[in-house]
């Protein structure tokens, strides 16, 4: 008996023997072969299975390379979400940063202000005293006018009086004696007056440069308590930052 063995060593199909023609699957590949059998009068067609191992190897790569794919997407993706939280935190700071700056330079111009407002205030309550003090230095020179006319009438009438005899010049050495006493004791006066003015002017003046002092000292307070709290905010935010932690 006769027979021709197959081209490939693949099995033969279900259904491939005498008078049955190889039934056709989309998983064989598109090689035909002529193959008689050792029973069978005419050749048959077979179609080449594809090994299942190769077939199963094949999808698992793919299921594999699918799996990689997709952790790589998801790591991408997380690593992604962790840059741009990294970036809204720091700009969250920068803003931070900003308003606590604004508040510090705000703060220092209010106290620049209300320091101005105290300069000011002195420098009227010095020229409101300077002023009272030019009217009662007018008004003793007033007086001292005053009491030097009325001393030259005085001293006009003892001369009248003089004319009249000793009596009216006794009189008039005694009113004379008087004026010039009274004279000493305005003059006094003024003077002791002018002292007490240019000690409350300089009193004033103390005052003033005693409270820019003041302001002087809370103002680097106030700065120095604003740096000390931007630094710790950073200390504390640099501690915490979930990206450094990592």
């Amino acid at each position: 008996m006769s027979s021709v063995k197959p081209s490939m060593s693949e099995p033969k199909s279900p259904g491939s023997y005498c008078g049955v023609p190889a039934q056709r699957s989309s998983q064989w590949g598109p090689e035909m072969v002529l193959v008689k059998l050792e029973d069978c009068s005419q050749p048959l067609e077979l179609n080449v299975i594809v090994k299942e191992e190769e077939e199963e190897r094949e999808v698992k790569e793919e299921v594999e390379n699918k799996e990689a794919e997709d952790m790589a997407l998801k790591e991408e993706a997380e690593d992604m979400a962790l840059k741009e939280e990294a970036e809204d935190m720091a700009l969250k700071e920068e803003a931070e940063d900003m308003a606590l700056k604004e508040e510090a330079e705000d703060m220092a111009l209010k106290e620049e202000a209300e320091d101005m407002a105290l300069k000011e205030e002195a420098e009227d309550m010095a020229l409101k005293e300077e002023a009272e003090d030019m009217a009662l230095k007018e008004e003793a020179e007033d007086m001292a006018l005053k009491e030097e006319a009325e001393d030259m009438a005085l001293k006009e009438e003892a001369e009248d009086m003089a004319q009249r005899g000793e009596e009216a010049e006794d009189m008039a050495l005694k009113e004379e004696a008087e004026d010039m006493a009274l004279k000493e004791e305005a003059e006094d006066m003024a003077l002791k007056e002018e002292a007490e003015d240019m000690a409350l002017k300089e009193e004033a003046e103390d005052m003033a440069l005693k409270e820019e002092a003041e302001d002087m000292a809370l103002k680097e307070e106030a700065e120095e308590r604003v740096v000390t709290e931007v630094e710790n905010r950073e200390e504390v935010d640099g501690n915490t930052d979930p990206v450094r932690c990592r």
